[in-house]
């Protein structure tokens, strides 16, 4: 071996040492991140927390709420007493929430397993009344407008058209009999004040109602033209059944249009949406006899389920849209049964 060959192999051999121990300390450090980030993680794992609030409901109906505040996200959840209640845990991983099918009679808590922190906890309980039991507590009326408390620790309620919570109809359901509902920011009950937050079941409060005006000063929401929205002006909740008008148009900037509020409006012939309309729930225009002309400036279809025009004549109905949109609605679904669908006219 000669000089230049003596050199060169000393040069790698002292560069293998130096990558045997480059490797070393790598996997050395990885091991020890690893270690760390592993304990961490475990470090990081919240402790358990369920919902203590006590419920009544009536047999057949359902209670759905947020049943976990914090945890690994890695749940199992049973029913203390699987006869009284069924659970429905679709949504319990994801965003903690549970709903609870009351079967029959009797009392029932939840229990809750947190997989991951190897930890239980259980709810409050669930009294379940027989159907026909007016579960009278949470709802109250003052001033000729009926409540029912949202909940007892936010302090909120929403007007409603319900005296109970019974199954049977006719016991749970008094329809109003005045023209114009005042809804306030604030209601007094007891020894609390309520903020009043939602409005609901508008396919349930008959056709007496016309117009609602709702608090300037309400945190939640507002009222135009006798219409209920939200504080925002992006969804519109309710629009009175009892309403004369045979034309309503939906304000723009409204992106939504909530579960059945324009459901069964006798009068109403001609409904203008906005551009900005993104969303249409069920049964928005249901039960809607009288409807025959309905224009939708919005360019792109609003995704329908089958019960927005259930029972209603749309297939005797026009549809107006966009000009650069009409064929697009003419393969939407829910949109393409209208009789007729053609472009706008400026």
């Amino acid at each position: 071996m000669n000089k230049k060959q003596k050199i060169l192999q000393k040069i790698l051999g002292a560069a293998a040492v130096v990558f045997v121990a480059l490797a070393a300390s790598s996997c050395s450090n990885s091991t020890s991140g690893s270690n760390t980030a592993k304990t961490s993680e475990k470090k990081k794992i919240p402790a358990l927390s369920v919902r203590s609030a006590n419920y009544e409901r009536n047999e057949g109906n359902n209670l759905t709420y947020r049943l976990i505040y914090s945890g690994s996200g890695n749940y199992e959840a049973t029913a203390e007493n699987p006869d009284i209640i069924e659970l429905d845990t679709s949504r319990l991983n994801t965003r903690g929430i549970i709903t609870v099918a009351c079967k029959k009679e009797g009392r029932s808590r939840i229990k809750v397993y947190d997989k991951v922190g190897k930890k239980e906890a259980y709810s409050g309980s669930i009294t379940v009344k027989s159907a026909d039991s007016v579960i009278a507590e949470d709802f109250f009326e003052q001033s000729n407008v009926r409540y029912r408390i949202l909940s007892k620790t936010a302090l909120t309620v929403s007007v409603t058209p319900k005296i109970s919570s019974a199954k049977n109809l006719e016991k749970a359901y008094l329809l109003y009999t005045q023209g114009t509902l005042s809804i306030p920011a604030t209601v007094d009950h007891g020894d609390k004040t309520y903020k009043v937050k939602d409005i609901e079941w508008p396919q349930e409060w008959g056709t007496d109602v016309q117009n609602v005006e709702v608090a300037p000063d309400n945190e939640f929401m507002t009222s135009e033209n006798g219409a209920v929205f939200s504080k925002d002006k992006k969804t519109l909740l309710w629009y009175p059944r009892g309403k004369p008008n045979a034309e309503y148009s939906v304000p723009e900037g409204v992106t939504t249009l909530r579960i059945s509020s324009l459901f069964n409006v006798p009068k109403l012939k001609k409904l203008e949406l906005p551009s900005t309309i993104t969303g249409i729930q069920q049964y928005i225009l249901a039960d809607c006899p009288s409807l025959n002309t309905v224009i939708c400036k919005a360019e792109n279809p609003p995704a329908l389920v089958s019960t927005v025009f259930q029972n209603t004549p749309i297939d005797s109905a026009t549809l107006k849209v966009p000009a650069n949109a009409v064929e697009a609605y003419k393969n939407a679904e829910g949109w393409k049964n209208f009789k007729t669908i053609e472009a706008i006219v400026p």
